[in-house]
């Protein structure tokens, strides 16, 4: 989507707002450090001119992800904002996820093959861009099965915060509320269920946001990555939710389902043949 956009957005928390007036495009990223820096499996941008874009209330926490990439999260909530390319100053992108109506815009590139992970399989009417195109994947069927009884480890984008988790997942979805896309600023949301007798606690701090009755999310407060979900009906002895994203071969865990399908944008389609719970999270 080219041309006037007029749109808006912000953190779940309310405290960060913006107000977007023209948009250049929009694409599906699926590089390692979108992955982990949100907490979900594939992040969609929209790119504007940076003169179209502005803050209507505080500003995000910057962090510094590479020497030409600085990357914004609400330090309240840890909902993740924008990017900005050092070699690009009059360009910014914006998570789609933080957008208040993600349906309005819809990606028409893919971006970074080199990081895909084959199980995302979402908009295949969409080409990559040239030069992005993924190579072979000739493990494909086997990665998930090799470390199936072994010890996973993750963290988030800076390493500030590690964690390891043993064998694999009592369950694994695709979630679309609109809660986890905002939270992570990703459009597609994977998670994974461990007992917490097979999840080693994290080393490093972890800033923490309840986001709904049922439990609370917990992100790196130095660099914004949403980690894993705590059930508060369960207490500190309860089951985790690890974001798939955060763990370092994410592709090792392959996801059964989608859930809260309804709550997905009217453009995303999905190519894979898992189960679809549909409703939305209220």
């Amino acid at each position: 989507m080219s041309g006037a956009a007029s749109l808006a957005g912000g953190c779940l928390c309310g405290a960060i707002r913006y107000e977007i007036k023209t948009v250049l495009h929009s694409d599906h990223c699926h590089c390692m450090m979108c992955r982990k820096a949100s907490g979900a499996a594939m992040v969609s941008w929209i790119t504007v001119a940076a003169t179209a874009f502005r803050w209507t209330k505080a500003p995000p926490a910057p962090y510094l992800s590479s020497p030409l990439g600085e990357r914004s999260f609400c330090g309240a909530c840890g909902t993740k904002l924008t990017f900005r390319h050092a070699e690009l100053p009059d360009e910014l992108d914006v998570t789609v996820g933080s957008l208040d109506d993600p349906g309005r815009i819809a990606p028409k590139e893919h971006l970074h093959g080199e990081s895909w992970v084959p199980w995302v399989d979402v908009d295949p009417q969409i080409a990559w861009r040239d030069g992005h195109a993924p190579a072979s994947w000739p493990d494909k069927a086997s990665s998930p099965a090799d470390l199936s009884d072994g010890r996973h480890e993750g963290g988030c984008l800076c390493g500030g915060v590690r964690y390891a988790v043993r064998g694999m997942p009592v369950k694994a979805g695709i979630c679309h509320c609109g809660l986890c896309r905002e939270q992570t600023g990703g459009i597609l949301v994977a998670w994974g269920v461990w007992p917490r007798d097979r999840f080693e606690a994290p080393s490093g701090m972890t800033a923490r946001v309840r986001t709904s009755p049922i439990g609370a999310r917990r992100f790196c407060p130095i660099c914004g990555s949403t980690v894993f979900f705590e059930f508060e009906s369960t207490g500190p002895s309860g089951p985790v939710e690890i974001m798939l994203a955060s763990l370092d071969r994410m592709e090792a865990v392959v996801p059964t389902f989608h859930q809260f399908t309804a709550d997905a944008p009217d453009w995303l389609a999905f190519s894979d043949s898992r189960p679809r719970v549909p409703g939305r999270f209220t």
